[in-house]
């Protein structure tokens, strides 16, 4: 606003007071020296409000002025008058609807009373807000993560080693294009916020990954991340038992394990956590044996080359099934790589079937995710 004339008028027209709160209107005068209100000018309030109920919700702020003179009435609200005088004439009682603030001197000549005084200050108890009208605080940086879809993450998640999973990183009131990522090490790393957080990378374990704003370290989100290997079976024995004359078979019905080095288990558990919660169990069945005409039974006896300390020990029979149990603790949990001794052997249970010809069956192995 700038400063009046002689004849200038102030009209304030508000529409509305019936179904919403009254308004907070703050004029800023640009008056440098002193500021008059004379007897031809006057400031009105038309629509469906009055004067005495917006009166205490105007402030006029004159930051430059050195003296606002009020020598007239019709002129409403607080007088904020930081670095000047205040003069307020003998013109009525109305003069004054509301506050007067100085930092000079004030001289206020009006006849005003002192219960409406009271009833004329300014208005702070509606003031929109938790605090009287000021500067406003900056607003501070907020930083926080979502899936790709928009959800909110919360301060944990569980992953799978290798899963592709990226997580989007949302800033409010912050103009950069980076932001600082922390993944368990202590030292920071700067990271596009465009790209996101890749956890695809992470290795097997817990990870507490710290993201926070750069130059205000105050402003970051943590999240714990867990990341599980799997469990697998990646070899199994392939076993080869020899040749025999049938002649030499009627004596003894029995083959011994001939080494062709393919006969190691191995299973791989990165489970996580390793903590003994995580236990798993293995079997094996065995099919009947057959030449291509007719299938005969027999069995085979494992023998671990750890001897009874390990796992690959115990007899499975044609049709039937074995369970492995290490050493009293089927329930194993963690990884597992042994080979077969050459005391392994294979019995034909009914040796008078058994014709000229090349005999073989099946085992099928079952690693379960699970105890027996």
């Amino acid at each position: 606003m700038n400063l009046v004339q002689a004849d200038d008028e102030l009209e304030i027209t508000y529409k509305g007071a019936a179904s919403r709160p009254l308004p907070y209107l703050i004029f800023n005068w640009q008056t440098t020296g002193t500021f008059t209100w004379g007897w031809n000018n006057h400031l009105t309030v038309t629509g469906d409000t009055t004067i005495k109920e917006l009166g205490n919700h105007i402030i006029h702020s004159f930051p430059k002025a050195s003296q606002v003179s009020i020598i007239a009435s019709k002129f409403y609200g607080s007088l904020l008058v930081p670095t000047g005088n205040i003069l307020v004439s003998n013109a009525g009682p109305d003069v004054m609807h509301s506050s007067y603030v100085a930092g000079g001197d004030m001289e206020i000549q009006s006849e005003l009373n002192i219960n409406m005084a009271n009833e004329n200050q300014f208005d702070i108890s509606n003031w929109p807000g938790t605090r009287p009208p000021g500067p406003e605080t900056p607003h501070l940086p907020t930083i926080h993560l979502t899936t790709e879809n928009g959800n909110t993450v919360g301060d944990e998640i569980k992953i799978f080693k290798g899963q592709p999973i990226r997580l989007m990183i949302v800033t409010t009131d912050y103009d950069g294009t980076d932001v600082e990522v922390d993944n368990d090490q202590g030292v920071f790393s700067e990271i596009p916020i465009s790209e996101g957080l890749n956890l695809q990378d992470l290795s097997v374990g817990k990870h507490v990954i710290t993201i926070r704003i750069p130059g205000q370290k105050e402003i970051f989100t943590k999240i714990a991340v867990t990341v599980s290997g799997y469990l697998t079976l990646d070899q199994v024995p392939n076993l080869h038992f020899g040749n025999k004359g049938l002649s030499q078979f009627s004596q003894d019905p029995t083959f011994q394990l001939v080494s062709e080095n393919n006969e190691r288990l191995k299973i791989t558990d990165e489970r996580f956590p390793t903590d003994g919660k995580t236990p798993w169990s293995l079997s094996v069945a065995l099919s009947d044996f057959s030449n291509g005409k007719k299938p005969i039974a027999g069995k085979i006896n494992f023998v671990s080359v750890q001897g009874a300390q390990g796992l690959l020990n115990g007899t499975v029979t044609s049709d039937g099934k074995l369970t492995f149990d290490k050493t009293g603790k089927p329930n194993l949990n963690h990884s597992v790589s042994e080979s077969l001794a050459s005391e392994t052997k294979l019995s034909i249970t009914d040796a008078k079937q058994v014709e000229t010809g090349a005999y073989q069956a099946t085992l099928r192995w079952t690693l379960s995710n699970a105890p027996q």
